[in-house]
């Protein structure tokens, strides 16, 4: 099975230390790696404005937070709302291919 091209750019390779990790390994790590970036964009207080996200709300609030998920404003430095929301949707998928490899590993033990 093949990844798909978007995660080449996932450093993988870096964390496992091998050259081809198993796709059951990739996908976990892109897990991982997806969440801890989520947890952190969510626990920074502050907008790329500067004005704590607690004061904000509706879109604003939301843009604030995918952005800072995307490690933060585009305007400084991050990857903004775009890295973001690649973010959101990577764990998504990631997390989708795990459930089910681990639904059809069951059912080779099963037979």
């Amino acid at each position: 099975m093949k990844l798909p091209s978007f995660w080449k750019k996932s450093p993988t390779r870096a964390l496992t230390g091998s050259v081809s990790p198993s796709i059951d390994q990739s996908i976990g790590q892109l897990v991982e790696i997806t969440k801890s970036k989520i947890e952190r964009g969510l626990s920074n207080p502050v907008a790329g404005t500067g004005k704590p996200i607690e004061e904000l709300h509706g879109a604003a609030k939301w843009n604030a937070q995918i952005a800072n998920i995307g490690g933060g404003s585009k305007a400084n430095g991050g990857g903004g709302m775009t890295e973001g929301m690649e973010t959101i949707f990577k764990h998504g998928q990631a997390l989708g291919l795990k459930k089910g490899i681990d639904y059809i590993e069951k059912k080779k033990l099963k037979r």
